[in-house]
Parts: C-alpha cells; sequence; structure tokens
C-alpha cells in the first residue's frame, strides 16, 4: 500500500526546498547576513529546522521499517544456513 501522506508531504517539501533554496542556502551558510540583507531571514531559519527535523521523523519511520524487517528476516537466514550445513 502507499503511503499517500509521506508522498504528499515529500512533494510538498521538495517543492519548498526548490522554490526558496537561494533564500535557504543562504540563510544556512550565513545567517548573520541573511539578517542583514533580509526582514523575514529568522523565519527562513525556523522554516528550514521545521523541514529538517520533519523529514528526519519520517525517515526514522520508513528505516524503522526496514530495520524491524531485516530484525525477522536474518535470524531465520542464518538458522537454515547452519540447520543445513
Amino acid at each position: 500500500m502507499i503511503d499517500f501522506f509521506g508522498f504528499f508531504f515529500s512533494c510538498l517539501v521538495l517543492l519548498l526546498v526548490l522554490a526558496l533554496s537561494l533564500l535557504l542556502m543562504l540563510v544556512v551558510f550565513d545567517p548573520s547576513y541573511a539578517r542583514t540583507r533580509f526582514r523575514f531571514a529568522p523565519f527562513f531559519e525556523f522554516l528550514f529546522m521545521i523541514l529538517i527535523s520533519a523529514v528526519f521523523a519520517f525517515s526514522l519511520k520508513v528505516i524503522g521499517g526496514l530495520l524491524l524487517g531485516t530484525l525477522f528476516v536474518i535470524p531465520s537466514l542464518i538458522a537454515q544456513k547452519n540447520f543445513f550445513s
């Protein structure tokens, strides 16, 4: 089953990052200069932190599923290998 929420969320994050890429790069690499140039630089710093934390949380969900799958598969494969040898 396809996770539609994760798909739409990842598309939304990708569109936001692409649309604001230059401003986000400026805020990430030189925040003090971005504050002198743009009035809303602290908002974009906060937006970047929220996007990174949300992507990290969703990736943990996916990685957790993969780790649980390997937790069940690898011991059974090792047992089969040791049984037949």
